[in-house]
């Protein structure tokens, strides 16, 4: 009988740590989809000449918790991949300060990282 009621009080013990444990995990931790994640880069000013600084700004959408995330700028110049760290604007906007050598259409991927993914996205300058 009374390893019957040790039985019972081991058992309560667990489902009292269980409930508590699925009470703390957050549910929205994992509540986006990459998939559905695009990305805007805008350009300040809007017309890029060649050699003076402008100003990158991208913005992701679709993912509701933005906290903890990171953004890099990749500029692709003459086939050579340019990899540079982003100033966090917050709620999902980075920006970069950046001169481009010289009139071209330039490839830019922006790579996202949040919660252990990685998305990549493929947004185009033209530069004058």
């Amino acid at each position: 009988m009374n390893n019957m009621r040790m039985y019972k009080h081991a058992i309560y013990l667990f489902m009292v740590v269980i409930i508590i444990l699925t009470a703390c995990t957050s549910a929205t931790d994992t509540a986006w989809d990459p998939a559905e994640v695009d990305a805007v880069l805008t350009v300040e000013p809007s017309s890029v000449k060649a050699g003076q600084e402008v100003k990158l700004i991208a913005e992701m959408l679709g993912i509701p918790d933005k906290k903890g995330a990171d953004m890099q700028f990749d500029i692709i110049i003459d086939g050579e991949s340019n990899l540079s760290g982003s100033h966090d604007e917050g709620e999902g906007v980075y920006s970069l300060l950046f001169i481009f050598p010289r009139p071209a259409t330039y490839d830019i991927y922006l790579h996202y990282y949040l919660d252990g993914e990685h998305i990549t996205k493929l947004k185009r300058v033209e530069v004058l």
